[in-house]
């Protein structure tokens, strides 16, 4: 162990000072461009792939010059090794050397992927359950990396991973459309029971209005059945009065005392404040001249 250790170290300082002395062949804003290239040698898993020009301008973005020209200089310095237009590294010990001095975020893309690939065989070894589908908070994760991490597994025809992700996605989608539906439904049951207790609240209103007018309807009549009855009783009273006068004119003492004690009967049974018809407006100021005229004539029988 210690001996391999050993070795790492070495290769270590050859490839850092093989990039070093790469790098004086080009200009500040192209060198991190030959760290980048190295890398796209390595798999997430830490082991040695092929490259074509081509694909290396596909996946780092550099334009073919600048990879060809790193390349060449990669070749000469014994890192790569080239097969009819081919690049791969020329031993699986720089693979690893390699894969240890990635930068960090493509450390927590290689972390993504490896956890990406467990999560896969295990759903796909389980007969792929619903539960085992990536949850939001992963899908969010690969989401920040998306582009490298399919190109990844593209370029390592691990195609079938990326639709498991993609699946997730849509099983995800799909519970979150279910769900937005349900809301809809108790959104709109309760609408519905909110309108239901609206259009009985407002025909208890309505109901209550009308109940109210019929007693207003109601009260008002039997003031106007009062007040006529109030009427009659007051015209009696007035028409036994007179005929008490004309049977005291006659000098007929005994019959009119009964007509005035008649009158006055009538009277008494009036209210207290006794409403007559709004046409008959001098109604009180008959009641009360009776009265006055009655005490005169017969002081026993009155208020």
């Amino acid at each position: 162990m210690h001996r391999v250790g050993k070795i790492d170290d070495v290769l270590t300082l050859f490839v850092d000072d093989q990039i070093k002395e790469i790098g004086g062949q080009f200009s500040e804003a192209d060198k991190p461009a030959i760290k980048r290239i190295l890398e796209t040698f390595v798999t997430y898993e830490g082991t040695r792939r092929e490259g074509t020009l081509s694909t290396l301008a596909t996946e780092t973005g550099f334009n073919v010059v600048l990879i060809r020209q790193i390349a060449d200089a990669l070749e000469t310095s014994r890192i790569l090794q080239c097969d009819e237009g081919s690049y791969e590294l020329a031993h699986d010990s720089l693979a690893k050397v390699i894969d240890k001095g990635r930068s960090t975020e493509q450390r927590q893309i290689n972390d993504i992927l490896e956890r990406l690939k467990e999560a896969w065989q295990e759903y796909i070894e389980t007969k792929k359950p619903n539960d085992l589908l990536l949850p939001q908070r992963r899908l969010a994760e690969i989401q920040l990396y998306e582009t490298a991490i399919h190109t990844e597994l593209s370029r390592t025809n691990a195609e079938a991973i990326w639709q498991f992700v993609i699946d997730s996605g849509a099983f995800l989608e799909k519970e979150r459309q279910a769900e937005l539906d349900e809301q809809r439904k108790k959104t709109n049951r309760l609408r519905l029971t909110i309108a239901g207790v609206s259009v009985l609240l407002v025909m208890a209103i309505i109901a209550m209005i009308f109940a109210f007018w019929q007693q207003i309807v109601a009260q008002d009549a039997a003031d106007k059945a009062q007040s006529a009855l109030n009427l009659v009783t007051l015209q009696r009273a007035s028409a036994a009065q007179a005929t008490g006068l004309r049977y005291r004119d006659y000098d007929e003492p005994e019959l009119a005392r009964n007509a005035f004690i008649k009158a006055d009967s009538l009277l008494r049974g009036l209210p207290d404040n006794p409403i007559f018809p709004d046409n008959n407006t001098g109604s009180v100021e008959t009641l009360q001249r009776l009265k006055d005229q009655l005490s005169h004539y017969h002081p026993p029988m009155t208020n």
